[in-house]
């Protein structure tokens, strides 16, 4: 009895800690803000508008590139080149945007530009994720194919269509991280770029109002939330 009291004990302090990291930035803001004061609607509609489409353009992009190069990673099964794959992830961001900076002139400054660097760091994750989804469908349909006598056809178009949630799923995430992503619409946006997270950032830091960068992390939060 008493140990199961000790373990209920520490099950209660690791989530209230857990808790209490998560809302920390919420309360700073809270104390910080004295009235909610709705960010400019124009401007606001602006960055919603921007971080949508940087959002939208990044997921679809590494989705179907991802998807693409997963048939060769299948082709040629190597783990070197799952890691070639998945390097941009593990290399901080400033490098991939120096490397861009310098091979493409002049790189584009505005929404293009952002996705397309989300894009590509994403899609290597994204051709892993479904090289292992399809192989092993792959082998549970090709079972299947054999006693059924199924064409090459059809076992292609059944095992595409079992990875709808794989789809799904890697959309999903790449789309809340580009949406909640900083340093590289800061860098790359431009003036044309400036998503929810900059808008935050330059409420909070250039004009110093933390009422509607409270507002405007509300809008962001309920964008996530639903997606």
């Amino acid at each position: 009895m008493g140990a199961n009291s000790q373990s209920r004990l520490v099950q209660n302090l690791f989530s209230f800690i857990f808790v209490f990291i998560f809302l920390y930035p919420f309360v700073i803001l809270l104390l910080q803000v004295k009235s909610l004061q709705w960010a400019d609607n124009e401007e606001l509609l602006w960055a919603f508008k921007n971080s949508l489409m940087q959002s939208v353009l990044a997921a679809t992009g590494a989705t179907v590139f991802g998807f693409i190069f997963s048939f060769g990673l299948i082709r040629w099964h190597r783990l070197w080149l799952d890691f070639l794959f998945l390097f941009p992830i593990f290399t901080p961001t400033i490098f991939v945007l120096l490397f861009f900076l310098q091979t493409i002139e002049p790189f584009p400054r505005n929404n293009w530009g952002v996705s397309f660097i989300h894009t590509f760091i994403y899609m290597g994750m994204v051709a892993v994720s479904f090289k292992r989804s399809q192989l092993s469908k792959w082998t549970n349909w090709a079972q299947q194919a054999q006693v059924m006598g199924l064409s090459s056809k059809r076992f292609i178009w059944l095992t595409i269509s079992s990875l709808r949630s794989e789809f799904f799923a890697n959309w999903n995430y790449v789309f809340i991280t580009a949406l909640t992503s900083f340093n590289i619409p800061l860098i790359m946006g431009g003036s044309h770029g400036t998503n929810l997270e900059v808008l935050i950032y330059e409420k909070l830091r250039i004009d110093g109002d933390w009422s509607q960068a409270l507002s405007i992390t509300i809008v962001q939060v309920l964008v996530v939330a639903v997606f």
